[in-house]
């Protein structure tokens, strides 16, 4: 991946990284290990840098697209990809993407209320967005 955002040559990924703040992927990390420690529980202890790196792992898959998501680590030259790979395990990969979260469950408003927000789920990852 980058050594840090800030030396990103590419201005697409430059204004990408603008929007993608460290204050951003704080706020994931938190989410997710809040959920899996409450919800599943089990101990994620994700990190920033550990954020960076599956939000590169997903920005990869977007681009470099195969049949399954298992493909990326497979032992098969074939479909294997060093670049994912190499950065993180398949099994930590898959704890991320089932534990990702960006909004508390517990605070969800009931649908009959009328402060129900339809996009409760992403409503902070908008607000930073957006500020």
């Amino acid at each position: 991946m980058w050594n840090t955002w800030n030396e990103i040559k590419n201005p697409i990924l430059k204004y990408f990284s603008c929007l993608f703040t460290i204050a951003v992927r704080q706020h994931i990390v938190e989410q997710s290990n809040h959920y899996a420690a409450r919800d599943l529980g089990t101990d994620l202890e994700t990190t920033v840098e550990e954020m960076k790196a599956f939000i590169g792992i997903i920005i990869i898959m977007s681009f470099h697209s195969l049949p399954s998501m298992r493909l990326y680590w497979s032992n098969d030259q074939n479909f294997h990809v060093y670049r994912v790979a190499s950065v993180m395990a398949l099994k930590r990969f898959l704890k991320l993407i089932w534990c990702i979260h960006l909004n508390d469950n517990a605070k969800t408003p009931k649908r009959n209320f009328p402060e129900f927000d339809k996009l409760f789920k992403i409503t902070p990852l908008l607000d930073v967005l957006t500020n």
